[in-house]
Parts: C-alpha cells; sequence; structure tokens
C-alpha cells in the first residue's frame, strides 16, 4: 500500500515539475512555422515584458487642474546583457485618458463633442529606452499628444488629400518611473505577473502650427500589472477595439388593399453590409502581424439622408458617433458618386481619434475581401506604400510595405491578400492593448525589396 501511494506521489511530483517543460516543448514543436520565421528576433536571448494598468491623472493648465482617468499599456524587451548595462527597450507604450474637456487644451471650443479621448503614444523615429539601476525603470520618452479637436485644427494643406486624411499632433514628452520591489529578470517558468505602482509626467508646450497657445502638463498615477515571459516561446499581441456604425433607414411602401384602397407597409432597412463581408480579411491579413480586433454590437443612427453619401456630409457622419475607447467604423448604403475615395475613406490615422466610413458596395461586388483591413491599416498609422511619410507635419504616420494590404487599389479592386514585418513594427494607435501569447507564424514577407512592388 505504501509503494503504491509513492509510486502515485512521485508520479504526481514528476508531473508537477516537469509537465511545464514538456509542454514548452510540445508548444514549441507546434508553432515551428512561426518559430522558423521569426527565429532570429530571438536568438540574441530576448525577454518581453507587458505592462497594463490604470491611471488617475491630473491635468494642469493655466485655469486650473482636472482629474481624469485612463489606461496605460505596451510592452518592453530586454537581454541578460542589456540589464548587466541598465537598458530596457521601449517597443511601445501607449497612454490614453477619457472624457477630456478639448477647449480646456486649445482654448477653443470644438465643432463636435466636446470632450474626447487624449492619447500618447511613442514618436516613430527612432528606438527609445529606460534606464534600469536599482531596481527602478526610468526616463523620457519623446512622442506625441493627440484628440478629436487636432483634426479640426489642422490646416486644409497637412491633411492631405484621398482618402486617408492626417491630424496634427501635439509633440510631448513622458517622463515615467516604475519602482520594481525585486530585481527585472526572465520568469523562472511559465508567465511571471508583478503589480506595481508608476508614476507618469507628459508635458507639451504652446504649439503654432495647432495654434495652441498654452502649455500642457499632466501628472498620472498608475498601477501597473507586468507579465514578463519565460520559455521566449511568447511574443507581444496587440488587441484593437472596433464599434461598428450602421444607418438604418425607414420606408414606407404602398400596396393595392380590398374595396380598391391603397395601405401603407412599414420596415426598417439596415447598411453594414461590408462588416461581416470585410471581417474575415481583417481578421486574416492583422493575425499575421499579431493584431486582433474586439468587435462591439452594432450602433444605429436612424437618419436616411446618410445612406447615400456625399462628400459633403461625411464631416455630418463622423461626428454622430464618439466613442473614447473605441475606433468607429461607420458603414453606408453607398457613395455619391459611388466610387468617391475607392469605396472607403480614414481620418486622423494613427490615433486614437482615427474613424473610418465604408460604402456597402465594397460588399455587393463582392470583390474588395482586403477592403475593411486596408482602412484599419490607415487607423494603424500605415500610409500607402512610397508616400513618403514620415514628415513634419505627420511624424506618427508611416509608409506601408509595398506589394501588401496598404497598397491602394481603388473602387472595385481589391488590394493584396499580403501582410510586411515591417508593416507589423510599424503599425500604431493609442488605443491599442498588450498582452503575452504564443508567438505564431509570422507575415508573408518582411519589407518592400521582399514584398515587391504594388500591383
Amino acid at each position: 500500500m505504501k509503494s503504491s501511494e509513492g509510486s502515485v506521489g512521485w508520479l504526481a511530483r514528476g508531473l508537477r515539475e516537469y509537465f511545464p517543460f514538456m509542454l514548452s516543448i510540445l508548444l514549441t514543436l507546434a508553432a515551428l512555422p512561426g518559430f522558423a520565421q521569426e527565429k532570429q528576433k530571438y536568438d540574441n536571448g530576448t525577454n518581453t515584458a507587458v505592462l497594463n494598468g490604470e491611471v488617475r491623472t491630473v491635468m494642469k493648465t493655466d485655469e486650473g487642474n482636472t482629474v481624469l482617468r485612463g489606461r496605460v499599456s505596451g510592452y518592453l524587451t530586454f537581454t541578460e546583457e542589456s540589464l548587466e548595462k541598465g537598458a530596457i527597450m521601449v517597443e511601445a507604450l501607449n497612454w490614453v485618458v477619457f472624457g477630456i474637456d478639448q477647449e480646456s487644451v486649445t482654448g477653443k471650443r470644438p465643432e463636435g463633442k466636446p470632450t474626447s479621448a487624449l492619447g500618447f503614444s511613442l514618436a516613430t523615429a527612432k528606438l527609445q529606452g529606460l534606464r534600469y539601476e536599482d531596481h527602478i525603470l526610468k526616463g523620457k520618452l519623446r512622442g506625441q499628444l493627440s484628440m478629436d479637436q487636432f483634426f479640426e485644427l489642422t490646416s486644409p494643406k497637412d491633411r492631405g488629400k484621398g482618402h486617408d486624411l492626417d491630424m496634427r499632433t501635439l509633440p510631448a514628452v513622458m517622463e515615467i518611473v516604475i519602482p520594481l520591489e525585486r530585481p527585472l529578470k526572465p520568469a523562472e517558468q511559465g508567465v511571471e505577473t508583478r503589480k506595481v505602482k508608476a508614476e507618469i509626467t507628459i508635458r507639451a508646450d504652446a504649439f503654432e502650427p495647432l495654434h495652441i497657445e498654452r502649455a500642457l502638463e499632466l501628472q498620472s498615477e498608475a498601477v501597473i500589472g507586468i507579465q514578463i515571459d519565460w520559455t521566449r516561446l511568447l511574443e507581444a499581441a496587440r488587441k484593437l477595439c472596433i464599434q461598428p456604425v450602421r444607418i438604418g433607414t425607414f420606408r414606407v411602401r404602398w400596396k393595392d388593399g380590398p374595396f380598391g384602397m391603397r395601405w401603407p407597409s412599414f420596415s426598417f432597412s439596415y447598411s453594414g453590409d461590408g462588416l461581416a463581408f470585410g471581417t474575415p480579411g481583417l481578421n486574416t491579413e492583422w493575425a499575421k502581424a499579431d493584431i486582433v480586433f474586439d468587435i462591439r454590437e452594432w450602433m444605429t443612427i436612424y437618419n436616411s439622408s446618410y445612406s447615400t453619401l456625399t462628400a459633403g456630409e461625411m464631416s455630418s457622419l463622423r461626428n454622430e458617433v464618439n466613442e473614447d475607447d473605441c475606433i468607429e467604423v461607420f458603414f453606408v448604403d453607398r457613395f455619391d458618386p459611388r466610387d468617391m475615395d475607392g469605396g472607403g475613406n480614414t481620418v486622423s490615422g494613427g490615433t486614437e481619434s482615427a474613424k473610418i466610413i465604408s460604402s456597402d458596395e465594397n460588399a455587393d461586388f463582392g470583390v474588395d475581401l482586403t477592403h475593411l483591413a486596408h482602412e484599419v491599416g490607415h487607423v494603424l498609422t500605415l500610409k500607402h506604400p512610397g508616400s513618403g511619410f514620415p514628415t513634419p507635419s505627420a511624424p506618427h504616420r508611416v509608409d506601408g510595405t509595398s506589394g501588401t494590404l496598404m497598397c491602394p487599389s481603388g473602387f472595385n479592386n481589391d488590394n493584396p491578400t499580403v501582410n510586411s514585418e515591417d508593416n507589423e513594427d510599424n503599425a500604431a494607435n493609442p488605443l491599442l492593448q498588450f498582452s503575452l501569447k504564443l508567438r505564431s507564424a509570422g507575415p508573408d514577407c518582411t519589407d518592400d525589396a521582399d514584398c515587391g512592388p504594388c500591383p
């Protein structure tokens, strides 16, 4: 009897001690395609740490202080060598607060909604890092602030032309201090989770291109959860919230009835065919870049005048819905003219205020399978290949890779069903949230040279 209990106990201990190791081997085998494709990124023993937390922010302006709430999300990478040198690479760090009074920032009353989200994301021009010493992460990070009203204040010249219009952003510096109770190092097994308190201060000076004449300071206290990987089979994944909006149209039809009379028949019809049509391509192409989407339930605007949309009605439609924590995608039945903007357009790409308007005729013709994925690429700050970005007026925008879904296609003509590592690395938006996932197969190709020309 004792011998039997000993065997069971030994087996239980063996499973407990060796199961994580065996599981990691099995997961490695399962992930071989992705492992082979992205092997070079991890050959140097790079570990990933993901940060997520809530922030309480005090905004200081000349007119006083305002308390705001929001969130912070990002991820860091490090090696044993970089830790010894006291250097941590910041791959992404997004900070956003909700319900900010826009006039308190700009000194001007906005044309649309009085409040907005205010987001910070890192500058794309160069790699940035934090110092690590005495169990403290700290440093200054350069980036930009953005909110809805900045698009109104952006000159037509700086917005650009075509179906992807830019917003001027406000240059800003983030100073961050994260005390750690114990040394930062790779997790011993699985994923290690820590809770820490951080201090974040964002400062921006007056900025003439947006006619902002006052300095801005935002002081945040954050409770952050840090997840650190163990196996190096994990990577950072990103999630973006999408709020679909459709147009509800009330229709009256007259039918012949008894006694030679005509009787009314009432019904509603809804736009939105483009969502179900475009979602498979959206998910497939951006899953290659480890980006997934949280698509909310429909919001409906009951205004039949938007069903067939003209250029002059676009601004009005965009102002109908403003979800601070989500990207709005408006679906209308058709554009007038039908090929306007190639069937869809995006404004304020690369910011939390980005919005898409799409024609359902992309679905009706059954050709534009990656149309929605292409427009979301603009939301993720990517421009058409060869557009020459970043520029002084849009330093947060980056050219997409040639030969990929970011190639322009025009109306009733699909974009390539190809995504690239450069598109993955450059994709950014303050509303992106990060998590750890098992490393999987990466994009189809690497860069312009590897992906080839646009069709």
